[in-house]
């Protein structure tokens, strides 16, 4: 009986875990292709469905996917890869310079 209660803990002395108060994850630096990916999904998605083969495995999509992400950012002049990169930096520029005022207050 003894050891069956040695590692009991009294209840009345329990304190609930804090509340994290930083609930928002902050928004990842992100690269020319990663937005060229958001931007064409759709393009991406009937690329692989063309290209699909009659499989099930999970891992199958993720690298059918990247494979048609590659291929089509590889078909992009590189006047449009320098496009995407360019958003890719002002999209970085502002998650490095914060939130603003404006953002706060809403």
């Amino acid at each position: 009986m003894v050891r069956y209660f040695a590692n009991r803990r009294p209840t009345n002395n329990v304190t609930p875990k804090a509340l994290s108060t930083n609930l928002v994850k902050k928004p990842c630096a992100t690269n020319g292709l990663e937005v060229f990916a958001k931007e064409n999904k759709e393009k991406i998605t009937e690329k692989m469905a063309e290209k699909r083969q009659e499989s099930t495995a999970p891992h199958d999509n993720i690298t059918l996917y990247k494979q048609v992400r590659d291929e089509l950012w590889e078909d992009l002049d590189s006047h449009g890869q320098a496009e995407f990169e360019e958003k890719a930096l002002s999209r970085n520029e502002g998650i490095r310079k914060g939130p603003t005022d404006e953002d706060i207050d809403q």
